[in-house]
C-alpha cells in the first residue's frame, strides 16, 4: 500500500526565528502526532520540507494538487499562506483549516469548518483529536465539497451548461453528416447513437473505485516507506485522456488512462498521444499503465491495426510489460457491464 500525501501550509519564516520556532513546534507536537494517530504511514511534508532542485513555487502548486490532503495554518492570515489555500481550493477537495483564532478568519470562510488550536495542554489534546477526527471523516467521504469553490461549482457549471445545451445539439447534428461523409476513411470514427460514454464509464470505474488525478501540474505517488521511500511525478495525460489510479481502499494496483468519447473522433490523434505518454512515464518504478480508448462505435476493424501500433510503440521500450492497451467499444463496454452486474 502506498502511503497518502498530506501537505501542510502554514507560516514558516527563516530558520532561527521566533516565526520559525512556532510553527515548526506547532507541526511537530500537534499537527504530526494528530496525523499519525490516524496512520503512521501517511507521509506529512511543509514546502520547506520538498527539498527538490528547481523551481520552489512550482514544488508548491504540484503538491497542492496531488497532495490527498493538505492542512492550511491560517494563524496571523499570512498572505502566502492565503494564495496557497486558494490555489488548493481550486484544484480539489479535502482541505482542513486551523487558526489559533477562529474570529479572525475571513467572513467567506466562516461557513467552513476550521479547528482552533491553543498553547495549553488540555486545548492541544483537544486539537490533535479533532484533527484526527476531521482526516477520519475525509477518509470516509473523500469526495464532500469543503470549501467555497468546491461548493458551487457544480451550480456554475450546471447554469453554462444548460445555456448552451440547445446551441451545441444543433451544432451536433449539422456537423454529424459532414462528419461522416467526409471524414471517414482518414481515421475518424462515427459515434453510434445510444447511452453517453461517459455515463456508462463513471459506473464502471465507480464500482471499480477508480481515483481520477486531476493532474493540473502532472501526477505524482510514492512507493516504499523510510530510507526507501521514493516519490515519482509524471506529466499530465496527453490529448483526450485522463488519468486514474485503481485499487481497493487507499492501494494503488495500476493507472488506468483513459480516452472517452461521445462525438466522431480521430482515433489517430488518440494513438499519438499513448506513444507520447509511454516515453514520458518509462522511469515510474513498478507502476504498471493501461491506456484505454472507450467509445460507442464499432472498432472491430480497427482492433488490429490498434494492437500493431502498441506493439511498435513499446519496441524500444524496457518493462514493456507495464503497458497495455485495451479498445472499450460498444461489444466489450457490454461485455464489462454485464460482468459488473450492470447491465442484464
Amino acid at each position: 500500500m502506498k502511503p497518502l500525501l498530506i501537505f501542510v501550509i502554514t507560516p514558516i519564516g527563516k530558520k532561527g526565528t521566533e516565526t520559525y520556532k512556532k510553527y515548526d513546534a506547532i507541526f511537530k507536537t500537534m499537527i504530526k502526532p494528530a496525523v499519525d494517530s490516524v496512520d503512521p504511514s501517511f507521509r506529512i511534508i511543509r514546502a520547506d520540507h520538498i527539498g527538490k532542485p528547481g523551481s520552489f513555487i512550482k514544488d508548491i502548486l504540484e503538491h497542492l494538487q496531488s497532495s490527498f490532503i493538505v492542512i492550511a495554518n491560517l494563524t496571523g492570515l499570512n498572505p502566502n499562506v492565503f494564495y496557497e489555500l486558494g490555489v488548493r481550493h481550486t484544484l480539489s477537495k479535502r482541505t482542513i483549516m486551523i487558526t489559533e483564532d477562529l474570529e479572525s478568519l475571513p467572513s467567506d470562510l466562516k461557513e467552513y469548518r476550521a479547528i482552533e488550536y491553543k498553547p495549553d495542554i488540555t486545548a492541544v489534546e483537544e486539537f490533535k483529536l479533532n484533527l484526527s477526527k476531521t482526516i477520519e471523516e475525509i477518509l470516509r467521504n473523500p469526495d464532500h465539497p469543503d470549501n467555497p469553490v468546491q461548493d458551487r461549482l457544480p451550480d456554475i457549471v450546471k447554469s453554462r451548461e444548460e445555456s448552451y445545451k440547445k446551441d451545441i445539439d444543433i451544432l451536433r447534428t449539422q456537423l454529424s453528416a459532414i462528419s461522416a461523409s467526409k471524414k471517414m476513411g482518414k481515421g475518424v470514427i462515427p459515434v453510434l447513437q445510444g447511452e453517453r460514454t461517459k455515463k456508462r464509464l463513471d459506473r464502471i470505474l465507480s464500482i471499480w473505485n477508480a481515483k481520477e488525478q486531476p493532474g493540473v501540474f502532472g501526477v505524482s505517488w510514492t512507493t516504499g516507506s523510510g530510507e526507501n521511500k521514493t516519490e515519482y511525478h509524471v506529466p499530465s495525460p496527453s490529448g483526450n485522456f485522463r488519468f486514474y489510479f485503481i485499487g481497493p481502499g487507499r492501494s494503488i494496483e495500476y493507472a488506468l488512462v483513459i480516452s472517452m468519447h461521445d462525438q466522431d473522433f480521430d482515433i489517430e490523434a488518440d494513438l499519438a498521444d499513448v506513444r507520447v505518454m509511454i516515453s514520458q512515464y518509462q522511469n515510474t518504478g513498478n507502476m504498471d499503465f493501461k491506456f484505454v480508448i472507450a467509445t460507442n462505435s464499432d472498432l472491430t476493424k480497427k482492433r488490429a491495426k490498434i494492437n500493431k501500433f502498441f506493439k511498435n510503440a513499446l519496441q524500444k521500450v524496457e518493462q514493456r510489460e507495464r503497458f497495455r492497451i485495451e479498445v472499450w467499444d460498444q461489444s466489450e463496454l457490454l461485455k464489462i457491464e454485464k460482468e459488473l452486474g450492470l447491465k442484464m
